[in-house]
């Protein structure tokens, strides 16, 4: 696995973001296996669950703007829009400790979005990281914090499947 320093440009939302590589290259980048909130694109609403998505986020793009100076990605593929999927790590080495995505699961910003196929295929980073993420979740749900304290609050798929049928 090859980990690349990138210098963020734009931050879209919790989970996606565009960046610049060292090649020079501009890289629209997901983190892989979190959903963030969705950030409010157009139209109003008067609606309590939206209100409550658009509200988290606006939290969690936050959080990525105050917590991440500095990204290292690991890219993992391609997601059916063509951006890189990537684990965002906030030091250059693959630990959970240096995971954006546990750190967004954990505060309650994001909800994995754990693979099912295939799992005796992972890399041993890859277990570490899916192992963190389901307990961070767990965590951050029993605890709760973030979007969980939130009674109108949708996971992200949901209010998206809602949204769109």
């Amino acid at each position: 696995m090859i980990i690349e320093s990138v210098t963020i440009k734009t931050i879209y939302d919790g989970d996606t973001l565009l960046c610049d590589n060292e090649q020079g290259e501009t890289l629209t980048c997901r983190a892989r296996w979190i959903d963030t909130p969705e950030i409010q694109k157009g139209a109003s609403s008067s609606d309590p669950i939206d209100l409550a998505q658009w509200r988290w986020g606006k939290k969690a793009k936050a959080w990525v703007q105050g917590k991440v100076s500095t990204l290292w990605i690991v890219r993992q593929g391609r997601d059916r829009y063509d951006r890189i999927l990537a684990d965002w790590l906030t030091r250059p080495c693959l630990s959970v400790s240096s995971s954006v995505q546990v750190q967004l699961v954990k505060a309650g910003l994001a909800t994995t979005f754990l693979p099912y196929k295939k799992l005796y295929m992972l890399s041993d980073w890859e277990v570490n990281l899916y192992t963190a993420l389901l307990k961070a979740g767990v965590t951050a749900y029993r605890r709760p914090t973030g979007f969980w304290t939130d009674e109108n609050f949708t996971l992200p798929y949901q209010w998206k499947k809602d949204r769109n049928p």
